[in-house]
Order: C-alpha cells, then structure tokens, then sequence
C-alpha cells in the first residue's frame, strides 16, 4: 500500500511539473511580454523592471489550467496596479494580450501576444533585474496580503517609447525582425504588396506582356493572326488567293494563316494536282 502511495505521488508530481512553465521560458516570455508593455503603455525604466519582475512571478507561478485566470493573475493585477499610472493601467485592462498574457490550450501554454509580434523582435534591452532577480516575492504571499509594490513611487516622463522615437539611449530594437518593424499600435495603413512578386508570370520575363503564356508555345500577341506587321492584308477569300492549290506560304516558314504549322499531307497534295 505505501508503495502504491509513493508511486501515485510521483506520477502527481510528473504532471504538475509537465504542466509548469520552466524557469528559462518563463524569464524569456516575460522579458518578451514587458517589452512590448513597455512600448504600448510608454513605461518608465523604473515601471519596465518592476513589471518585468511581476510577469516572471507570474509565470512562474501558474502550473495548470486553473491557475492562469486564478489567485496568481489576481496577484499579478494588484501588483500592476500599484505599478501603472492611472491611465496606463485602464489602457492594459483593454489590451487581452496584456490582461491575459497566457492560455492553456490542449497540451501546452500558448501565449497571445505572438498573435501581435513576430518572435524575436524585441524594442528595448534587457531589464536591469533580468539576471538577478529569480521570482520569489509570492512564494509567501497570503490571499489577502497586500502588493509588494504597494506605496512605491514612479516619478512620470521619460517613457521608453518617447526614447525609442527620438532616437536616445535604447532607440533602436536588439533584434530586428526579419522583415521589417510589426505596426505601431492603431496603424491601420494597409500594407502594400510587392507587385512583381504578387505576379502569377513573376520570374518568367514576360510577367507585363499581354497575351504571352508561361512558354506553351502557344502565342496570343495582337497581330500574330496569319500576316506580317504593317503589310496590307488581302481582303480576298482564302481560295482566290491560293489557285491551283499551290502553298502560298512557302516564304514564311511554312506557316499558314493563324501561324499554325502547314501540314503537307496527301489530301492537300491531291487538291493541288
């Protein structure tokens, strides 16, 4: 029977740690997550630590399902409400990649600000706490207690994002995306296309000539109708212009009106005599 309880146990323990986000994962998106807060809500560097460390503790926090929406995220919002300025904290409260940063689906975490930002592409460096700082303000946190960051005073102006556009200090994104900065927050500006590679002939050398296939052999330019450009065209019956039945096109390369190939077959031989 004891056997039997440790084993259960272990199998418990295997799960809940499965269900866990790991502690590099959890610096690495809540590093990612806090960027982006720190350009959207215009954080100071003060508020970027602060709230970085809040997103790590949350993280680290949560080991299942019920976790993301339960006493750790009321955690996380109390702390970020001592953290924010007014306004930043009721623009957070309508951003749901901000106010629900993570989400268990099936068999893994997913997280919904990749929906908005392309991996990699971070605005600012690192936090100053991002290697000393580990998680560990929650661990005794009881229900009722207050934030730790309750009382803490952040001084308004000098926001990253201000920085960031004038070119001053962390004016420029560590890592660049591979293509191109993700739309500032209310761009709707649609993008434009790259016309030659939207074209279906892109790469053929023929893209923008009209009526010219994808080398079919088959040819639809205006004036390929069974004439040479700027000679006057007969207005007479096809058989007038060719008595007796002799080849009339013998001198154009064989070609017959239309520029299909002639095909000197019997019938046509038999006409002929």
């Amino acid at each position: 029977m004891k056997r039997i309880l440790i084993i259960a146990a272990f199998i418990l323990t295997s799960a809940l740690s499965a269900l866990s986000i790991g502690y590099e994962e959890a610096r690495q998106q809540a590093w990612f997550l806090t960027d982006k807060m720190a350009y959207e809500l215009n954080l100071t560097p003060d508020q970027y630590d602060r709230a970085y460390q809040t997103n790590l503790d949350y993280f680290l926090s949560i080991s299942g399902s019920a976790d993301q929406y339960g006493r750790y995220w009321d955690y996380r919002n109390a702390d970020l409400r001592c953290i924010l300025f007014d306004w930043q904290y009721s623009l957070f409260c309508t951003l749901d990649y901000f106010f629900r940063p993570v989400r268990w689906v099936r068999v893994g975490w997913y997280y919904p600000i990749f929906n908005r930002y392309r991996r990699g592409y971070y605005y600012f460096d690192r936090p100053t706490v991002y290697v000393s700082y580990r998680g560990g303000l929650w661990h005794r946190r009881g229900h009722n207690d207050a934030s730790p960051y309750y009382g803490m005073k952040f001084r308004p102006g000098g926001g990253l994002r201000d920085r960031y556009h004038a070119g001053h200090g962390n004016g420029r994104p560590v890592h660049k995306p591979e293509y191109g900065r993700p739309p500032r927050p209310g761009d709707k500006r649609p993008h434009k296309p790259d016309a030659d590679r939207k074209h279906p002939n892109y790469g053929n050398g023929n893209a923008h000539r009209p009526g010219v296939g994808s080398g079919t052999g088959g040819s639809k330019r205006p004036g390929n109708d069974g004439y040479t450009p700027g000679r006057r065209k007969s207005p007479l019956p096809a058989s007038l212009r060719n008595p007796g039945g002799k080849d009339s096109n013998k001198g154009n390369g064989g070609r017959h009106e239309g520029g299909r190939p002639s095909s000197r077959s019997s019938h046509s031989r038999s006409q002929g005599r």
